[in-house]
């Protein structure tokens, strides 16, 4: 519940300074997901604290605190329950003994996680968090877009680092595109990437 869930960084957020970083953005796995119409597929939700950087680049001191919000047209997809959000170990809980914070609605699954105050190093990986979810067996329009957001609005702080600075400032948001293709066509990509690998092993 958003109400009861507690991050240091709620209470001291007035009095943080945010370190100088480049822009980072909190992004997809992938740009564009190819799946088949009613597939449950997973997608992965990163962070990278360098958008010029090759890669994906963590916080120096590495992180305390993440929080994001993930939303689509409604009729094109759904995400089952709150189980189908898996945050990694580290931060499954919400800082202060209890677990994290996942919601599920209409057109939306978002979560927030925190280390537990008594951990002795920030969290130094990029993956904040891997969402089963399910393309509508209904007929719908496609493509259709996934967009992030943060999960907690001003004045609350949804990223920090293992330091005590607010990232909320340094980062943006990124979008992928779900496209399903007809099983058909799918099996002839993969018949066709198939001869090609065959030739390939000819030459």
């Amino acid at each position: 519940m958003r109400g009861i869930h507690v991050f240091v960084s709620a209470v001291v957020v007035c009095l943080l300074v945010s370190p100088i970083y480049a822009v980072g953005q909190v992004h997809f796995d992938q740009g564009e997901y190819h799946i088949l119409p009613g597939q449950t597929f997973q997608i992965q939700i990163l962070l990278d604290m360098d958008s010029a950087a090759a890669g994906d680049q963590i916080p120096s001191a590495g992180l305390f605190s993440m929080g994001t919000m993930m939303t689509w047209n409604a009729p094109n997809a759904s995400v089952a329950d709150i189980a189908a959000i898996v945050l990694p170990g580290a931060l499954n809980s919400n800082g202060v003994g209890g677990l994290p914070d996942k919601t599920v609605g209409a057109g939306l699954a978002g979560f927030a996680g925190a280390l537990d105050l008594s951990a002795t190093e920030g969290y130094k990986n990029s993956l904040l968090a891997t969402i089963s979810i399910t393309d509508s067996s209904v007929p719908h329009t496609y493509p259709y877009t996934l967009s992030l957001d943060k999960y907690y609005a001003a004045p609350k702080t949804n990223f920090m680092d293992f330091a005590g600075n607010g990232l909320d400032g340094s980062l943006t948001f990124g979008t992928a595109t779900v496209t399903p293709e007809p099983a058909t066509l799918l099996l002839l990509a993969l018949g066709g990437l198939a001869l090609l690998r065959r030739r390939s092993r000819r030459q």
